[in-house]
């Protein structure tokens, strides 16, 4: 019996027919501007992707297959905070009750580390385990082996790493010098155990500084380089650093380009060892949920973000994946949840079960070339430069990062990147007993921050000022004219300021002149006028005129922009405009001067 081809009696459509049905559809408006997106890694996506996208570079998605993880298991770590040595155990014990798969302790004092009483409830022959060290240290990885040979455990069973990116720590200003022999010497001490890397390299510095994807990945291979150039001048030989070095990504919330950031990862490795005649190797991939994509306020969200996080990580073929708390408080049902969401992915999603999810997505392999090329060409701009040290001394790395940030910090405080519940849909009634730490001001270290930062330090000092100066953070809002177009403006303005902690509350006027009484008598420092534009024709000029008489000291807001307006009624009184368009941080701390010190900000 002969074999149909599905759909066999549609004749094929091409990709020119997609497009020209789309610009038909948009009614002459522009295909590239109306549908294609602009990333931040630097090369535009598409609306939809054909086979006739992917044909090209056909041999590229073979090469990417090739080199996948040749499993679909992952294992599920979960962090152990550095403190004393019972809290340590105690801690221990909780994940793995929890069901932690592997463990990922924080030491601040190797020489003092106590194995014994850490990793007493612990069989290290079938849990991983990873240190994360400030510096490296041959002495603690030789004590580590040392213990695990007085339980009788054999070091080809161990399964880990230690952790302590010298080079990653020169641009986040932790070190100003890498001390590769101590490296040379950790590497080597970890050669008994070939489950355990004595190499860690991270991409997560980027990644919570508010680089891009391109960046990370390309720095990672810069990183990978200068490795190998300091530690064979100590001594090794590149198939040690290359056999004993394994990767640790940050995951961000850009669901499919994280998924093709992992999978780019190995061929960009791949691809370096081969320079250095190394054969292939499957290359061990640690995931960890970032600082950068979580908030402060509204914590559960950050339950959300960590599954599809943690679903993007899997797909793009990890090998162990670090689901952090979604709250700052660390506690036991955040610390359970954490774990829980691995297990949950591959309970209910199976993604275990297929080795690579992305092949055969035409969009998948289309960004995955795209990425792979752009941080290859990032990468040969960085070894041209002199290589990741010498970029670093310059400052070339850390401006890269930089300018990105500032691009990412200034479309969150536009709110062209929604963040849920911190520049969009916040709860101003959200009390959080924390302090924020200074921010980050040397353009050259990049400290690792929350892209919601700014909002989150308005709605923190709106809180901090209400008690301490006894005056209120409400926003009266004086509704009147068309029903459509004040309910809208009325919406936004209550969305715009909770995202300062401002409390709002409406109030409908059919004449705002007659209405004035009880608007100057509210308690609110702070008053926005809701309508349409023809409205605002009608009266907001002679209301702000009597308003400005009435009410000394009050802060009078426009919702909107209408152009021909502006002029006159800033002229009249009108203090701020309110608009998508807004700088939501800028014109949010303006505001909050004012209603508390009765000032602007220079």
């Amino acid at each position: 019996m002969s074999e149909k081809k599905l759909f066999a009696e549609f004749p094929p459509v091409t990709r020119q027919q997609w497009v020209d049905k789309a610009i038909q559809d948009l009614k002459g408006a522009d295909f590239n501007k109306k549908l294609v997106w602009n990333t931040y890694e630097g090369f535009p996506v598409q609306p939809f992707y054909t086979a006739e996208d992917v044909e090209p570079i056909r041999e590229f998605t073979e090469y990417v297959r090739s080199v996948q993880r040749s499993d679909a298991g992952w294992n599920a770590y979960a962090e152990v905070a550095a403190a004393d040595t019972g809290k340590q155990a105690a801690d221990v014990t909780e994940v793995l009750q929890q069901g932690a798969e592997g463990l990922y302790i924080e030491v601040n004092n190797p020489e003092e580390f106590a194995f014994s009483t850490v990793l007493a409830a612990v069989n290290p022959a079938a849990m991983h385990i990873a240190f994360k060290l400030s510096a490296p240290s041959a002495d603690f990885v030789k004590a580590y082996f040392a213990y695990l040979e007085s339980r009788q455990i054999d070091l080809t069973s161990v399964r880990g790493f230690v952790e302590c990116d010298s080079l990653g720590q020169r641009i986040t200003g932790t070190i100003t010098s890498v001390d590769y022999s101590a490296l040379a010497k950790q590497v080597q001490a970890t050669e008994g155990a070939p489950g355990f890397y004595g190499l860690t390299i991270r991409t997560q510095e980027v990644c919570d500084a508010g680089g891009n994807m391109t960046q990370e990945l390309a720095f990672a291979m810069n990183k990978l380089v200068q490795y190998a150039e300091g530690l064979t001048s100590k001594g090794l030989t590149v198939q040690q650093i290359f056999s004993n070095v394994m990767f640790q990504a940050g995951i961000t919330g850009d669901f499919f380009f994280e998924i093709a950031k992992l999978r780019v990862l190995r061929a960009l490795f791949t691809t370096v060892a081969a320079h250095y005649n190394i054969a292939y190797r499957p290359v061990y991939i640690l995931s960890m949920s970032s600082l950068w994509s979580k908030s402060l306020f509204d914590a559960y969200t950050n339950m959300l973000r960590n599954t599809t996080e943690g679903l993007s990580a899997v797909a793009g073929g990890c090998d162990a994946l670090l689901i952090k708390p979604h709250n700052h408080r660390h506690e036991t049902f955040s610390n359970r949840m954490a774990v829980n969401i691995s297990h949950i992915l591959r309970a209910e999603s199976y993604v275990d079960q297929v080795a690579d999810v992305a092949e055969g997505s035409y969009y998948l392999e289309a960004i995955t070339f795209a990425l792979y090329e752009n941080a290859l060409n990032l990468f040969k701009e960085i070894e041209s430069a002199g290589g990741y040290e010498t970029a670093a001394d310059q400052g070339i790395i850390q401006d890269k990062i930089k300018a990105l940030r500032e691009r990412k910090l200034q479309d969150v405080a536009t709110r062209k990147q929604v963040y849920v519940g911190v520049n969009q849909y916040a709860d101003p009634n959200e009390v959080l007993n924390v302090a924020m730490s200074p921010a980050e001001s040397v353009d050259r270290s990049l400290s690792p921050q929350r892209a919601t930062r700014a909002f989150e330090e308005l709605r923190l000092l709106t809180m901090h000022l209400v008690k301490s100066t006894g005056k209120t953070a409400e926003v009266y809002l004086a509704a009147f004219g068309n029903l459509a177009m004040r309910k809208a403006r009325v919406a936004f303005a209550q969305n715009f300021f909770a995202a300062a902690g401002f409390q709002t509350t409406e109030y409908y006027h059919e004449n705002l002149l007659v209405g004035l009484p009880s608007i100057t008598g509210s308690q609110a420092g702070i008053v926005v006028l809701c309508s349409s534009d023809e409205d605002y024709a009608q009266q907001a000029e002679e209301f702000a005129k009597t308003f400005r008489q009435q009410a000394k000291g009050k802060i009078l807001v426009l919702a909107g922009y209408p152009p021909d307006l502006v002029d006159k009624l800033k002229a009249v009184g009108i203090d701020q405009f309110i608009h998508i368009r807004s700088n939501a941080v800028e014109v949010l701390s303006n505001l909050q001067q004012q209603a508390f010190y009765g000032k602007q900000l220079v």
